[in-house]
């Protein structure tokens, strides 16, 4: 089943506060699998690192795209950013973007 990885949904994970990094950049072949799309060009990728806990969210793709966002005490909704190998995208875009893990 794909399941798209939404930022609200990150900071339901359990013990997010205590959470430590998850990387997978020694061992590849144990990450797991997303499709990363900007529009209609798709991309199949694995996950390098995801770092959550109660103030921001990190992740790191191996093709070069990135997820970082962070929350605010008393806010609902917190502020995300995109990159793409490092270069930040311009909010206007996040729209066209999806990331959609792979079962």
């Amino acid at each position: 089943m794909k399941r798209i990885l939404t930022i609200f949904g990150i900071w339901l994970l359990p013990n997010a506060a205590q959470a430590g990094c998850a990387s997978f950049l020694e061992n590849p072949d144990d990450a797991p699998a997303y499709q990363i799309c900007y529009g209609d060009a798709c991309d199949l990728t694995t996950l390098d690192y995801a770092c959550p806990n109660v103030t921001d969210y990190r992740a790191q793709y191996a093709i070069g795209w990135s997820v970082r966002c962070t929350i605010t005490a008393g806010q609902d909704v917190g502020v995300r950013r995109y990159f793409w190998q490092d270069r930040p995208i311009d909010p206007a875009k996040y729209d066209f973007i999806t990331i959609t893990e792979v079962d």
